[in-house]
């Protein structure tokens, strides 16, 4: 049981003061996309869903191919957004919207329980 004590939602005691439950979501947005392409995206579909505001990071990823088992390097962006419980829901249609403008096979996503102020 204890293996997953760090799993357990934090309660809003748990927090220090001045700061609040909150959830980070990473997103790793790969694929050859272009800076115009980007910014449309980001316009259109991304700072509707979260217009609180995000964090977009360049990164270079790597994943193997599963059709053929060879290892892929490509441009990646994180994303990472910090907002509330519904934060996994209210990304869904963007994590979509991303896959089928940018043909790509996945988006991985990482959600976890943090502390934070504004």
């Amino acid at each position: 049981m204890l293996a997953f004590a760090g799993c357990a939602p934090q309660q809003q005691s748990e927090c220090l003061a001045g700061t609040r439950p909150m959830v980070e979501l990473n997103a790793y947005l790969g694929g050859n996309v272009s800076e115009a392409d980007w910014q449309r995206f980001q316009t259109q579909i991304l700072t509707p869903a979260f217009p609180e505001g995000m964090t977009v990071a360049w990164a270079r990823g790597q994943w193997r191919n599963p059709d053929n088992g060879r290892q892929v390097r490509e441009a990646t962006r994180v994303l990472t957004i910090l907002a509330g419980e519904d934060t996994r829901d209210r990304f869904n249609p963007v994590e979509n919207a991303y896959r089928e403008r940018f043909r790509q096979r996945s988006v991985l996503v990482t959600t976890r329980r943090v502390c934070g102020s504004l």
